[in-house]
């Protein structure tokens, strides 16, 4: 069965890289207010049923070949609607082509008797709530999560090439434009089952060759010790810091992998420089990475084994975005959603 729930995350508008919150309304014309969610909404309409393919890549990044743009997740807008005065309801596909080349039909319904497969991704589609605050400088994010993929990271790095794009004119960027910032909505209950409940297996640090790339090949070395159990608790320890962080550049692994060395306790490696680190959790659901730039996918709140219809995805997301409001710092009208 495929399981249907949703990621809560704590939003904020920034200018630039900064990291300052900002104010989702200014002074517009006549000195009326504007709210920043109008211009949000402008422009995700402007990106309706436009296909992006992968993350977007960097001014000086080579086109990608037919083969690299087949293998990377497909991401398109489907409709966006304004719900109140404070909230915009989304719809997105998302999914990606794994090697398959033909379509057969899955019952006696079918209507056709083969589809080719071989340039088609097969996408699902998924739910975004923007809350914006209706007082203070912190929102929240909605977005639905299936069968453990959530489309969030694609969201969140288009938002910002599309606002980009917008603020350029000429080959020259407005130095005023904004984005959003999302991270997740650190939920205590949820976040202690998980420490609790999680032990630390081992720690990985590596130090690069190339840049900040994370390919394996781009590695100058990497050492992955073994958390022994006296060692488990302090590791967990410190995974939690990474979870909660605000800070989630990829820079910062690099201060996260010295405190690991450090509390690895071996001389010859706090002695090293790293440029990243990661502790590796087993959990229930299987091991997963954490650092600072690595939060781990432990924050889905449930709904069904069936797709929910848009009401009963409000009304779910609803109840869990009252609780944890308060422990983001969001002051919320939810009266149209």
């Amino acid at each position: 069965m495929t399981s249907y729930g949703f990621k809560l995350f704590k939003l904020e508008l920034v200018k630039r890289d900064g990291r300052t919150a900002q104010p989702w309304t200014y002074e517009g014309p006549k000195k009326t207010e504007k709210l920043v969610l109008d211009d949000l909404e402008a422009l995700i309409r402007k990106h309706i049923a436009k296909p992006e393919r992968g993350l977007p890549l960097g001014a000086d990044a080579r086109p990608l070949s037919a083969a690299e743009r087949k293998a990377r997740p497909v991401f398109q807008i489907e409709d966006v609607d304004r719900v109140g005065t404070h909230a915009l309801f989304l719809k997105l596909r998302y999914g990606r082509h794994r090697d398959e080349d033909l379509g057969l039909p899955a019952s006696e319904l079918a209507t056709t008797t083969q589809v080719d497969l071989t340039e088609i991704a097969p996408t699902r589609s998924y739910r975004i709530g923007i809350l914006a605050p209706s007082s203070g400088k912190t929102g929240m994010m909605v977005v639905e999560a299936i069968a453990g993929a959530c489309p969030s990271k694609y969201f969140m790095k288009w938002m910002r090439r599309w606002a980009v794009d917008a603020a350029t004119k000429a080959d020259k960027v407005d130095e005023s434009w904004q984005k959003l910032t999302a991270h997740a909505a650190m939920d205590p209950v949820l976040l202690r089952r998980y420490v609790n409940q999680a032990n630390a297996d081992s720690v990985v640090l590596v130090q690069r060759s190339t840049g900040s790339s994370r390919l394996r090949r781009d590695e100058r070395f990497r050492v992955e010790a073994a958390v022994f159990s006296n060692q488990s608790r302090k590791v967990m320890e410190l995974a939690e810091t990474a979870i909660v962080s605000d800070n989630t550049e990829e820079q910062t692994d690099a201060e996260y992998a010295k405190e690991l060395a450090e509390l690895l306790g071996k001389d010859d490696l706090s002695d090293l420089d790293f440029d990243d680190g990661w502790v590796v959790v087993d959990t229930a659901s299987g091991k997963q990475q954490i650092s600072p730039s690595r939060v781990p996918e432990i924050f889905v709140y449930p709904i069904d084994n069936r797709q929910p219809t848009d009401r009963n995805f409000r009304v779910e997301t609803k109840k869990e975005v009252v609780r944890v409001r308060r422990t983001v710092g969001a002051t919320l009208d939810l009266s149209g959603w």
